[in-house]
């Protein structure tokens, strides 16, 4: 079994798990984040009106965008089968 070492351990790639991954790399952290197999309740959400900067999204949609960005920071973010 592979070891990782990591500052900062976070459980969830839902809205919460991937803004916390982004702000702890912003502040040079290194960052595991557990991809679970659960679904986030925003991926199950069909429309989202008036989120700044798109006027209608899916959840779906929106939570791909967070992953993207989270991604951005790939130096200090690993995204993890947990």
């Amino acid at each position: 079994m592979e070891e990782f070492t990591c500052e900062v351990l976070i459980v969830g790639t839902g809205p919460a798990g991937l803004s916390a991954g982004i702000y702890c790399a912003r502040s040079n952290r290194d960052v595991i984040i557990l991809d679970g197999k659960a679904i986030s309740a925003l991926a199950r959400t069909k429309e989202i009106q008036n989120w700044p900067g798109e006027i209608e999204i899916t959840g779906e949609k929106l939570l791909e965008k967070f992953r993207a960005h989270a991604e951005s920071y790939s130096e200090n973010i690993r995204i993890m089968q947990g």
